[in-house]
């Protein structure tokens, strides 16, 4: 009896690990369809040059890159701009000034939540009258 347990053992685990292995194999493997075209990463191209119909891949490619590099260039400026007139700055002007930020964070963040607040109510309101253009809600049980 013992043997038995052990053979059933012995011939599901070699079921098993052949299992995995072919599964392994399968998730490594690439698929050999020869139609299939290497996905390509699209491009991003910013206007006016997105309009432009013959561009080449190459030339998409130049295009976003030059433009990620102008971004990363006027980033850096504004940076630099910003370091300089803080530098000019007394302490009391910069506390000054880090309040005004402050204040404005809150206030936009206000607006966002006070628009929010007005699209669900939009949302809720269209759902009402298409509810009520229906028929579909009614309170009063059917006779």
């Amino acid at each position: 009896m013992k043997a038995t347990k052990w053979a059933a053992c012995a011939a599901l685990s070699v079921l098993l690990g052949g299992a995995m292995v072919v599964i392994a194999d399968d998730a490594t493997t690439a698929p050999s369809s020869s139609d299939e075209t290497p996905h390509v990463k699209k491009v991003k191209i910013i206007s006016p040059y997105n309009k432009l119909d013959d561009l080449t891949d190459d030339q998409k490619a130049a295009i976003a890159k030059i433009h990620k590099e102008e971004l990363a260039a006027e980033k850096k400026l504004k940076q630099q701009e910003s370091d300089d007139v803080m530098a000019l700055l007394t302490d009391d002007q910069k506390k000054e000034l880090a309040d005004l930020q402050a204040k404005s964070d809150i206030e936009k963040k206000a607006d966002s939540a006070e628009m929010r607040a007005k699209t669900e109510e939009q949302k809720a309101e269209d759902l009402k009258a298409q509810a009520g253009d229906t028929g579909a809600a009614t309170t009063e049980p059917s006779k």
